[in-house]
């Protein structure tokens, strides 16, 4: 059978799992995305990787933007990479993630917000498997 190529362009995202302790519950930082009853959805905070950046700068800059603090590349743990066929209308999608855990829970930036673990439950697809990746680390 003949190979085909794909010609599909590839989106490389990058998200960031930040997690933060008060006493012994973990919480961790997600966005918004929906605010009407029933489609309510949150994310872990992500964004495209631009031109020159690489996926952990990408992520640092996602969550210094969240979070309104600068966040050094190097406090980003490199988890691992997640790739989807069909579920973004831009085309197929590889997202990168990267996991930290911060000593305190700064005050979120609007559209942001801060979890309690156990309670994240509406994730968008594919967020889940990246959180639960991330707990196992």
């Amino acid at each position: 059978m003949p190979r085909t190529e794909n010609t599909e362009p590839v989106v490389l995202a990058a998200v960031v799992v930040a997690f933060a302790f008060v006493g012994v519950r973990r919480h961790l930082l997600l966005r918004a995305l929906g605010t009407s009853p029933g489609t309510r959805r949150r994310a872990l905070p992500g964004d495209r990787v631009q031109p020159g950046e690489n996926s952990r700068a990408a992520a640092a800059r996602v969550l210094s933007a969240a979070i309104g603090l600068p966040v050094p590349e190097r406090t980003l743990r490199y988890l691992g990479a997640w790739n989807h066929s069909g579920r973004d209308p831009r085309g197929t999608s590889s997202t990168d993630a990267c996991l930290t855990a911060l000593a305190e829970m700064p005050t979120p930036a609007p559209g942001a917000e801060w979890a309690a673990l156990a309670e994240a439950t509406d994730l968008v697809p594919g967020h889940g498997d990246i959180c639960a990746a991330a707990c196992r680390h």
